[in-house]
């Protein structure tokens, strides 16, 4: 019987295309350079990309600046058409007013300073206030401010709420509608001689020139604070209107 011839395992196989692109890299060695070559502009360039966006983001996140420019007109929510009367709850006290009364009464006089007044505007409920910061005083005036808050204090507001905290993250100022003809007014007050702190707890305040300026003082340092917890997110330049449960 003839025996069928077995494949010599040992005997030379036709070369590959990846033997043959190998065997020329070796013959000319400018096509291995041009490769390295190629490799690594992609790679830089992959590098720079990745470098750029994470220098973007560290950029954003870092650098973005807490100084805030008090330039915004803010907006309370609209009265309802019908209304007559308006409440306003400060200092843990709650009075209403006909819109008429409002004109001309004096909300609160505490040692000859009144530190709110309201009125109505646009068929809108205003609050206007004065905010000592060392050496102004920040004017609210019917949604509009004059003055700019100190290196790292902030504000955020959206239509039902605004608030201005200082650079330890502690409210100095807060108001917020729990109807459109419902406010509540909390924060820090005071002129020369005179601070205070009104919450829905109470009223608090300290007289004489030394010792008002001293309390004052370490209400804006952290040192002191009122117990109000922040309405909004911070940094407002990220988180504009939301709030703090949210």
């Amino acid at each position: 019987m003839k025996k069928e011839k077995q494949p010599n395992p040992s005997a030379a196989q036709p070369p590959t295309r990846y033997d043959a692109f190998i065997q020329r890299c070796k013959n000319n060695k400018w096509i291995v350079l041009l490769l390295i070559g190629f490799v690594t502009i992609v790679g830089l360039g992959s590098l720079t990309d990745a470098w750029t966006k994470v220098r973007s983001l560290f950029i954003a996140g870092v650098q973005q600046p807490r100084t805030e420019q008090v330039n915004e007109e803010w907006l309370p929510p609209q009265l309802p058409p019908s209304c007559t009367n308006i409440y306003l709850l400060f200092a843990g006290q709650s009075t209403e007013m006909t819109i008429e009364e409002i004109k001309t009464a004096h909300f609160a006089l505490i040692n000859g300073f009144e530190p709110v007044k309201w009125r109505v505007v646009s068929n809108r409920l205003y609050v206007d206030v004065d905010i000592p910061i060392v050496s102004q005083v920040i004017n609210l005036r019917g949604g509009q401010f004059s003055g700019n808050l100190p290196p790292q204090w902030e504000m955020n507001f959206n239509s039902n709420a605004l608030e201005i905290v200082s650079a330890s993250n502690s409210p100095i100022y807060q108001v917020f509608y729990r109807r459109p003809d419902q406010v509540v007014v909390n924060g820090i007050f005071g002129r020369r001689g005179i601070t205070l702190a009104a919450t829905t707890n109470g009223l608090e305040y300290w007289t004489g020139e030394s010792n008002a300026a001293y309390n004052l003082e370490a209400f804006y340092s952290g040192k002191q604070t009122t117990g109000l917890k922040p309405i909004f997110k911070y940094p407002a330049w990220q988180h504009k209107g939301e709030y703090a449960n949210q």
